[in-house]
């Protein structure tokens, strides 16, 4: 989108981790801290928006699963 590798990069973790501090520190479902940093219609919500469309939470499921699973191989190959 035009931003420098070294930018893109930048921006990412950057983003990540203040959205891993954001609820490091609150009390606050995610859900809820996901409403107070989205305006509506706005960067946020399109971006939001996408993750939904591409079952980005179904993509993660399966990959944390995939992992233990894997886990759980290699813990009995050791025995």
């Amino acid at each position: 989108l035009g931003l420098s590798t070294q930018n893109a990069r930048l921006l990412t973790r950057q983003t990540a981790v203040g959205a891993t501090l954001l609820a490091e520190r609150s009390d606050r479902p995610i859900s809820e801290l996901i409403e107070q940093v989205t305006s509506p219609q706005g960067t946020t919500y399109a971006a939001l928006r996408q993750f939904t469309q591409l079952q980005i939470d179904d993509i993660v499921k399966q990959a944390v699963t995939a992992a233990w699973q894997r886990s759980a191989e290699l813990s009995a190959d050791s025995d």
